[in-house]
């Protein structure tokens, strides 16, 4: 079964002959989107690839002992950005502290990653409903795989120290 991308327009006109001369016009079920990387897709990767791209960086600024901005930009240790910031927010609680834990660069960009990965695995999940075969969606999964790592990978370089 060929599979167009050119969009609905395309299809408006596509004419095909059937017996004696009479011309039927085909139009498509527009439930059944046929391109291979729908909307649902391209929805599932904008989220996936920021989300994998802070993964490989907070996995990095831990790796160094979160101690990336303070070498790289002269952060402060018990700043936002330093490798202990922990201690300053635990010397003076406020609301944020005692009910959902350190403000700190390494804890709100770990929660943005598992969120972020939740959300891309069930907008993908999701996705699985609307296609064409089990081919398909196995051939879907790898992609978003080797795009995940891919980003988590550059996200791991950008926060390099040794480079």
């Amino acid at each position: 079964m060929k599979q167009f991308s050119f969009g609905i327009l395309f299809y408006l006109f596509i004419f095909s002959a059937i017996g004696q001369g009479r011309v039927v016009l085909h139009l498509p079920d527009i439930k059944q989107d046929t391109r291979f990387i729908t909307k649902r897709d391209i929805v599932t990767l904008a989220i996936l690839l920021p989300t994998s791209f802070i993964d490989g960086a907070v996995e990095r600024f831990d790796f160094q002992n979160r101690k990336y901005f303070e070498v790289k930009y002269g952060a402060s240790e018990t700043g936002f950005f330093g490798s202990k910031s922990y201690q300053r927010l635990y010397d003076s609680p406020n609301f944020y502290n005692k009910n959902f834990g350190v403000f700190d660069f390494y804890h709100v960009a770990d929660d943005i990653r598992k969120l972020g990965y939740l959300t891309s695995g069930a907008t993908f999940a999701l996705s699985l409903k609307y296609r064409r075969s089990n081919k398909e969606a196995i051939i879907k999964g790898i992609l978003f795989f080797a795009a995940s790592s891919l980003s988590k990978r550059v996200g791991d370089s950008v926060f390099d120290l040794t480079r």
